[in-house]
């Protein structure tokens, strides 16, 4: 059984690495409409809590990457750092507020 989990483990990398290749790929070539991604849907123009949502989710989501890939073979994962729920969850927050506001304030 120990010599099966460095072969699901390779695997496993594969499969996700596979995965955010076909999704770059699409993304770059039009598969996939990213058309408005980061409009504001009511004055049309760049939604800078849309760009600042999707940057910090994604450092966010690097960083807990790298504490998984950092992480000893037992087979458990790392909590999550109170530091990456700060930034996700203000980041969401700060999105939150402006929409409300854009909503509200018209």
């Amino acid at each position: 059984m120990e010599q099966l989990i460095p072969i699901i483990r390779f695997e496993v990398w594969l499969l996700l690495g596979s995965l955010a290749l076909l999704v770059g790929y699409q993304m770059l070539t039009g598969g996939i409409n990213m058309t408005g991604l980061f409009d504001d849907k009511v004055t049309r123009g760049l939604s800078p809590g849309r760009v600042q949502l999707l940057v910090l989710t994604l450092a966010g989501a690097g960083y807990y990457l790298l504490l998984v890939a950092q992480q000893p073979p037992d087979g458990s994962l790392p909590s999550v750092p109170e530091e990456v729920l700060l930034l996700v969850g203000g980041s969401n927050l700060v999105y939150l507020g402006a929409k409300a506001r854009s909503h509200l304030f018209r």
